[in-house]
């Protein structure tokens, strides 16, 4: 297994500079209030292959009931966790524990979604695994949204796909 380090370190400095730019962009209006985009489920870097998804889960950052995740059951890093007031004011020791907590989401003893356990089923039947970083997976729009993606204003979902890495095409 790969032991996990700072992000600098496994990382190249221009893929890292553009995923701070990243986490630090501002939020679209239905994102998940206090979440940060998520950049991966799991560590891209060992992966050899990855999954594809729409976009996070709310439940990623909240409970049923709405409350944000904390303890043994927080499964990404928040601005509440991290301390910061703002996506924005993210200084980069922040983002590399944010990063950090990305990589390892499919670790041993980490709280992983339900969602991804049929998903587990087919990566394993192609000789991969979340769990020993053979694989990733992706979301396509990296915003965790409240209400889900499929009840979002058809509008909200135009403004998504305007939207490349927190960059705007227009």
């Amino acid at each position: 297994m790969i032991e996990i380090t700072k992000a600098r370190d496994v990382i190249g400095q221009p893929a890292l500079k553009f995923l701070y730019e990243r986490l630090r962009a501002d939020p679209i209006p239905s994102t998940v209030q206090g979440s940060l985009p998520v950049l991966f489920f799991g560590d891209p870097s060992a992966s050899v292959i990855a999954t594809i998804g729409i976009n996070p889960s709310r439940q990623e950052y909240n409970s049923a009931n709405g409350q944000e995740l904390d303890g043994t059951q927080r499964r990404f890093e928040t601005l509440h966790s991290l301390g910061a007031s703002c996506r924005s004011s993210l200084d980069d020791n922040q983002a590399n524990a944010a990063i950090k907590r990305m990589r390892q989401y499919f670790d041993p003893n980490q709280p992983v979604y339900s969602w991804f356990s049929g998903l587990c089923r087919v990566v394993e039947g192609m000789g991969a695994s979340f769990r020993d970083r053979s694989a990733a997976h992706l979301d396509l729009v990296q915003e965790a949204t409240d209400p889900v993606w499929s009840q979002l204003l058809k509008a909200d979902h135009a403004r998504q796909r305007t939207c490349y890495g927190g960059i705007s095409r227009s």
